[in-house]
């Protein structure tokens, strides 16, 4: 079972590269959103019936689900690694070449201007710099497609139906596991469409709870989902304002 399934290895630490650090946070929200998965099929398990029975089974669904991100993240990973050795022995080598330049540059000797790579091939100092910079771009386009692809997993309604369902246990430990994991959802973008809408319709329901835990992290979940809500209706009316006014010119407009 999805439950049973080994916890997968934590998330590796922030990157100083801005889409390196992204794909890290974003794999870290995939790590803690399937923490609470588990403990939600634990918890539906000790229930047993009804409603908790569908839950766990949802649970189950979307962990199996998270395997294709775990998958991704194992491949970006090996890449990750090959960059950070290549761009360290690079940039090893163009210190070398730059201290040792700048230190002969009287003698202009020209054997201190180059260094040579692990296969023999002679690098130098300009040589070594675009190299670093192809590097950095090759890793930057496989960290946004690693963060891409995942996206496109999670974005998936069936990601979402387990925590809906979850709120509507009445349990309040269960509620509360739904709730953050929803939080870390919209954090990272992964509600989209008509999703925070119905999350919205979800936690209204939930508000009649006299559970101040609860109501704290409906108050959160609800500011962040009334956010993308926002944009899409401002976006919608600019765009309906633009279109009259192409169809209905103001006369200061026919200039």
């Amino acid at each position: 079972h999805g439950c049973d399934l080994a916890p997968p290895a934590p998330a590796p630490p922030p990157e100083t590269m801005e889409e390196l650090a992204s794909a890290a946070r974003l794999y870290s929200v995939v790590n803690s959103i399937e923490s609470d998965l588990r403990t939600i099929c634990i918890e539906s398990r000790k229930k047993g019936k009804g409603m908790f029975t569908q839950l766990k089974q949802g649970a189950e669904k979307v962990i199996l689900k998270l395997r294709s991100v775990h998958e991704l993240h194992e491949s970006f990973a090996t890449h990750r690694n090959n960059f950070t050795h290549r761009t360290k022995v690079l940039q090893d080598n163009l210190d070398s070449v730059t201290k040792a330049t700048t230190h002969n540059s009287i003698d202009n000797d020209t054997n201190y201007q180059y260094q040579y790579s692990e296969d023999g091939e002679k690098m130098t100092g300009e040589f070594m710099v675009k190299r670093l910079d192809e590097l950095k771009r090759d890793m930057q386009k496989k960290a946004l497609e690693f963060i891409q692809e995942s996206l496109n997993t999670l974005r998936s309604h069936h990601t979402l139906q387990p925590f809906l369902i979850a709120c509507a246990t009445k349990s309040s430990k269960v509620t509360l596991l739904a709730l953050a994991a929803m939080q870390r959802l919209l954090s990272i973008g992964a509600v989209v469409g008509d999703q925070p809408g119905t999350i919205i319709g979800t936690l209204r329901i939930q508000a009649e709870t006299k559970d101040q835990a609860v109501q704290l992290k409906i108050l959160q979940t609800l500011t962040l989902a009334i956010t993308p809500v926002i944009v899409a209706a401002t976006t919608n009316t600019i765009r309906l304002y633009n279109a009259e006014r192409r169809r209905f010119p103001a006369p200061s407009d026919e200039k």
